[in-house]
């Protein structure tokens, strides 16, 4: 009996320590679960400053490429300006007047030891502004414009000769002897060979990347069009292409009571003079460069129709990004150079 009571008691001890080191085993483990759970806040707020902190360098880094790229761009331009001045040069200088464009008269004004001087008549265009729509403001700004054209200087862009305040005002500029809208509608749907349409695309590309880049501020074209766009026979057999119309883009959108430009080539943006910058040229290039290819008229109704028949992929996707509803991502007028210099 006191062998069985032994044994029970020793049991009964055996047990209590076995049940307290298992109580102190879960203490411990509670106290490294409670050391764990600790150290796993302090990671996660950890990682969350570092996220956070990733976040904003990410941002600054944004930043800095954004502004590498637009001071790259203005860079760019500068260049393109450049290459276009010597192309310039090359083509010859702007002041030349065509053998064709100058009637000498027999009436002598005087005679030098190596010259005779002469009266002559150069042929002109003269635009005639309608009298009924000129007052006393439309003359003040008439002048001002006439001020900025008469800055204007480039092989690309019609040759501001003068222009005439009384008697009927009138715009003087250098003779082109046919235009762009002449040349499709001579042709239709007969396209035009493709070294024709990339020539003049670039000269154009060209004469709104001049004016895009005007000191102080750049020129807005407002009414880029077929008809705007003037040619002259080359000597290679293709055309040189001169933009006209740029020195009197405010001066028209004063005299409109609509949109300024053609609706056909207007920029979805352009009913809204705070969202009028240089990409709405851009947008009308586009127009310009479906028009050249199909030697079709590009209707808004019909343009999708017509520019899915532009077997050209890579004229196309330039054509599409000068057509983005977003202006900001549309080319600027030197990118369009380059493309399509790469084209030809």
């Amino acid at each position: 009996m006191i062998e069985k009571f032994r044994y029970t008691a020793e049991i009964w001890q055996r047990s209590t320590g076995e049940g307290e080191t298992a109580r102190m085993e879960r203490r411990q483990l509670e106290r490294e679960r409670d050391r764990a759970l600790g150290e796993k806040r302090v990671m996660e707020r950890e990682r969350e400053r570092v996220r956070v902190e990733l976040q904003r360098c990410q941002a600054r880094a944004n930043q800095l490429q954004e502004r590498l790229e637009e001071v790259e761009r203005r860079e760019h331009e500068k260049v393109v300006v450049q290459e276009q001045a010597i192309a310039a040069e090359q083509r010859g200088p702007s002041w030349e007047v065509m053998e064709d464009e100058l009637e000498e008269t027999e009436e002598e004004l005087g005679c030098g030891g190596w010259a005779k001087v002469k009266v002559a008549k150069l042929k002109v265009a003269a635009k005639c502004l309608h009298g009924q729509l000129i007052y006393d403001y439309h003359r003040q700004l008439f002048r001002r414009e006439m001020d900025v054209a008469a800055r204007v200087s480039h092989p690309n862009l019609l040759r501001f000769l003068g222009a005439r305040l009384e008697g009927g005002m009138a715009i003087l500029t250098e003779f082109m002897p046919t235009s762009l809208r002449a040349l499709v509608n001579r042709r239709p749907r007969q396209r035009l060979p493709l070294e024709h349409v990339l020539s003049i695309a670039i000269d154009v590309a060209r004469a709104l990347n001049y004016l895009h880049n005007m000191s102080p501020d750049p020129i807005i074209h407002r009414d880029l069009s077929s008809a705007n766009v003037l040619l002259q026979p080359s000597p290679d057999g293709g055309w040189l292409a001169k933009v006209s119309d740029y020195g009197t883009a405010n001066f028209q959108s004063q005299l409109q009571t609509v949109n300024p430009g053609s609706p056909v080539y207007t920029a979805p943006e352009s009913h809204d003079p705070a969202l009028q910058t240089p990409k709405m040229d851009i947008y009308s290039f586009g127009v310009l460069l479906v028009e050249m290819y199909t030697c079709d008229f590009p209707a808004p109704e019909r343009r999708a129709e017509l520019m899915e028949s532009i077997d050209h992929p890579r004229l196309l996707n330039l054509i599409r990004q000068c057509l983005n509803v977003d202006r900001d991502r549309r080319p600027t007028a030197a990118q369009l150079v380059d493309l399509l210099h790469a084209m030809q």
